[in-house]
């Protein structure tokens, strides 16, 4: 893919002009270019299986044109006809590669760069992991890894998403009842 940088100049060009039709010898002109918007470029690629889910490399380096990046962020949804749910993973991140550990199914993967100017642009990807489907997997605690060199068996980190329901491990706290026995002894002093 071929792209042109432009850079932000604002400055004064002197040019001369020898075209013998009685034009002055040097021209003077304020000339402004304005650099160009920030390109997503999102390459998916397929790696290992570790145990029963897939490695997924999320790449985004060829992302960096002209653009000071100051954000990336992956998002994975699955894309299933009765799974559509956003799996758990990094908000903004200056990461521009990570893998995803993933089971068999159907995912949507959506990369969103934002600039130093604040300006955002995103892709998206869909891709068909193939491998197995393991039971006590949940689309709401996911593994992931921002280590651009990651192979089997290195750490990786676990993100986790809120549902919406209110969390059980509070409930239980908020409403498990204590006994507590008190005892008082009054004296009337007259």
């Amino acid at each position: 893919m071929l792209r042109f940088l432009a850079l932000t100049f604002l400055g004064v060009l002197t040019t001369s002009c020898s075209d013998n039709q009685n034009l002055p010898d040097t021209s003077r002109g304020i000339f402004e270019t304005v650099s160009a918007p920030p390109l997503a470029v999102l390459a998916v690629e397929q790696q290992d299986e570790i145990g029963e889910l897939t490695s997924v490399a999320l790449d985004a380096t060829e992302s960096r044109y002209d653009a000071n990046f100051t954000s990336y962020r992956f998002e994975v949804r699955q894309s299933e006809p009765v799974k559509k749910r956003l799996l758990a993973g990094p908000g903004a991140t200056s990461n521009n590669y990570a893998h995803v550990m993933l089971p068999k199914g159907t995912y949507v993967i959506k990369l969103t760069v934002m600039d130093s100017e604040s300006e955002i642009a995103s892709v998206s990807e869909t891709i068909t992991v193939m491998g197995s489907s393991p039971n006590d997997w949940r689309a709401t605690e996911v593994n992931w890894s921002f280590d651009p060199y990651f192979t089997p068996g290195d750490e990786t980190e676990t993100f986790y998403r809120h549902t919406g329901g209110f969390p059980l491990g509070l409930a239980h706290a908020l409403f498990e009842t204590k006994t507590v026995s008190l005892s008082l002894t009054l004296r009337y002093q007259p």
